[in-house]
């Protein structure tokens, strides 16, 4: 996108064989009056054409933000990572910019920002001290990010909190913007840059879902979860790429290209 890499990243659970092996290992969730065994699963991937990066498949124990912190090593420079909101992290945020990577985030309400420079309307950089002296141990004081406030005709007023700092490089409307534009006669939906982290969701959807590893996983010990999973990661990123290539020779968006679709005409060749 533009100059950068763009990345998304965020988190889901993944229900299990309800064996008492994996939910001593990886946890459990109540599912209406029983416990059954669960995984977290965390992930970044490549949202513009919804491929998969990295991802941990982990305990219900261990915190999203501290997957996170692993899977973020290693960032090259102008790599952008769009973030859920539940990855608000003082430390994450300066992990990620100490790699010359940029990071984009939903506004937190308890975080209190104060203005340094407006940038326009609704656009402006602010320095953030966060309250909590245990977010900044070991780390500056604070630091400086952008805010972009925005609203959504019927949905509560909400911001991007980005260290993207100089307008220049991406305006606050392509970071927000959700109109349609006209492509070879045909309308098209034109997402905002940070909406594009829906992919993500989508992507979890196909894995899960339309893909069946929920339903298909069939391993009593965790070792044997952590292959299954690994597998259908792996069904997925091929998938992917085949659509990606099949898009590329039409000069096509790989997004408008059905998953089912490409993964039912797979499965019939398979014999």
């Amino acid at each position: 996108w533009g100059e950068f890499r763009l990345l998304a990243l965020d988190g889901t659970t993944v229900n299990l064989p309800n064996w008492k092996a994996l939910r001593e290992h990886f946890g459990s969730a109540k599912n209406g009056k029983s416990w059954r065994a669960q995984a977290r699963m965390v992930m970044l991937q490549f949202p513009l054409a919804r491929l998969p990066f990295r991802y941990e498949l982990g305990t219900l124990a261990e915190g999203e933000r501290a997957v996170a912190s692993r899977l973020l090593a290693g960032l090259c420079r102008n790599d952008l990572v769009l973030m859920d909101q539940g990855f608000w992290s003082y430390r994450l945020f300066w992990q990620v910019d100490q790699q010359q990577a940029y990071f984009a985030i939903r506004r937190s309400a308890q975080a209190h920002f104060r203005t340094v420079a407006k940038l326009g309307p609704k656009d402006r950089l602010v320095e953030w001290r966060p309250s909590d002296s245990r977010q900044r141990r070991g780390l500056p004081e604070s630091m400086r990010l952008r805010v972009i406030d925005y609203q959504i005709k019927g949905f509560r007023p909400t911001g991007i909190v980005t260290n993207v700092l100089d307008p220049a490089r991406i305006p606050r409307e392509a970071w927000i913007h959700l109109a349609t534009k006209e492509d070879e006669g045909r309308l098209r939906l034109a997402q905002g840059l940070y909406h594009r982290r829906w992919e993500i969701e989508t992507s979890f959807f196909e894995l899960k879902v339309t893909q069946g590893m929920e339903t298909h996983l069939r391993s009593r010990t965790p070792e044997g979860i952590a292959y299954e999973v690994a597998g259908h990661v792996l069904l997925y990123f091929l998938v992917r790429w085949l659509m990606v290539e099949a898009a590329a020779t039409e000069n096509a968006d790989p997004l408008r290209i059905s998953f089912k679709g490409a993964l039912d005409e797979l499965l019939d060749m398979a014999p």
